[in-house]
Formats: C-alpha cells, sequence, structure tokens
C-alpha cells in the first residue's frame, strides 16, 4: 500500500472520489478507520474550546467542517458496503472463487463472509430445491418417453447384429458405482448425467456413480463404505 497517508479533510474528500468514481473496492490502509477515530476526536477537541481561542466566525467554521468530515465519512463506508454486498450476492449466485477480497479490510471481510453464508444458505433452502424440483421433472419425463441418442444410432448402423441380439443386456448394463454412507439428510438432486438421486436420510448407504459419490464425498454429507 506504500506510505501511510496523513489523514486530513483534502485526503478522505479524495477517498471518496475515488470510490465513487470507480466499480472496484479501492485499497485503504488497514487501520484507516482507527486513524479516522483519532482524527475526528482532535476536530471535535478543537470545535469544543473554540470559544476560547477562535472568534465566533471561526468557531461555526470549524464546527461546519467537522459535519461535513462526517458525512464523507458516512458516505465513503456506505459506497464500500454496497460494493461488498454486490460482491457477497454474486459468490452466491455463481458460485465462483473469483473474488478478490484483498481490498477489503477486516471487517468488512468479515461482513463479506457472513453476508456469503446467509445467502447461501437462504439459495439452499427455498431456490435450489424448487430448481431441482423442476429438473428432476424434465428427467422423469425424459426417462417416460425415452429417445434412442444419434450416437447410439451410428452404432447400430455400424455393428447392427452384435446390438441388436444383445440388446436388453446393453441396456441393464450400468457402470460400476461407490458404496456410501450418508451422513446428513439430502434432498433429491440431478447430477450432471441428468439423472436425479435421492431423497436420503442419515445412516442409508446408497451405490452412486463415481461423479456423483465424489461430490457428496468432498462436501462431507457421505462416506465412503469399504467395499
Amino acid at each position: 500500500m506504500g506510505d501511510k497517508l496523513k489523514i486530513t479533510y483534502e485526503v478522505l474528500f479524495d477517498m471518496l472520489r475515488n470510490e465513487r468514481n470507480r466499480e472496484e473496492l479501492q485499497p485503504v490502509d488497514r487501520e484507516f478507520y482507527d486513524d479516522v477515530e483519532k482524527y475526528l476526536e482532535e476536530k471535535s477537541k478543537l470545535v469544543d474550546t473554540s470559544d476560547n481561542l477562535f472568534s465566533i466566525a471561526e468557531a461555526e467554521k470549524a464546527k461546519t467542517q467537522l459535519l461535513n468530515l462526517k458525512k464523507i465519512i458516512k458516505e465513503f463506508f456506505e459506497r464500500r458496503e454496497k460494493k461488498i454486498i454486490n460482491l457477497a450476492v454474486s459468490k452466491a449466485k455463481t458460485g465462483s472463487d473469483l473474488v478478490d477480497t484483498s481490498t477489503m479490510l477486516s471487517n468488512e471481510l468479515e461482513l463479506y463472509d457472513e453476508l456469503f453464508t446467509v445467502l447461501s444458505k437462504e439459495r439452499g433452502k427455498t431456490l435450489d430445491p424448487l430448481l431441482h424440483l423442476q429438473r428432476a421433472s424434465i428427467v422423469q419425463k425424459k426417462e417416460e418417453e425415452p429417445e434412442i441418442s444419434e450416437s447410439v444410432e451410428k452404432q447400430k448402423e455400424e455393428i447392427p447384429d452384435v446390438i441388436s441380439e444383445s440388446e436388453d443386456d446393453l441396456i441393464e448394463e450400468q457402470p460400476s458405482g461407490i458404496k456410501i454412507a450418508i451422513k446428513s439428510a439430502i434432498p433429491r438432486f440431478v447430477g450432471k448425467d441428468m439423472n436425479a438421486y435421492g431423497p436420503f436420510e442419515i445412516g442409508q448407504e446408497a451405490k452412486l456413480p463415481k461423479e456423483v459419490a465424489d461430490v457428496l464425498l468432498r462436501k462431507e454429507k457421505a462416506s465412503l463404505i469399504d467395499q
């Protein structure tokens, strides 16, 4: 961050202008708010003792400057707050880990993490089950009205005798799965293979495709059963 800036009225105004004009969260010194608090205390002391040291006009000028300082600091805080809220919402929507948090102060990073946790929990509780239900319905409809893919048709054209003679066996054959024990309740969901799985209860055992099982194991929602 370079040399530490001394807090002045002009410095605060420039920092506010940067937050106004730029979309990204601007870097500030880690002790910024502590320094601002000390600066405001010094200004307040000048205002409190101004009746003895300055004229009435100068005292009013000092009070006006203090009020303006507080307005600048309030807007500065709220603009950064809004940017942090937007970043948390964006991460909750996309699940991306590419959000740059290097310019956040410790209190701002704490706010960001708490917002993301709350937003993710609400999406998982309300939105995701609705979307999964819709996708599961689509999958069920496709299962009721199966369509032979172009790749299967092509295979039949290439080796029709082999496929036709053992067609039933090929359809019933399933890829080997991984046996897991469910550690927490899991609602019905749709895997990347567009197949629906679940719901699963705590303690239930299930044999799932490796890709699906790996996700549950990685998120510690299941444990591996030795086979």
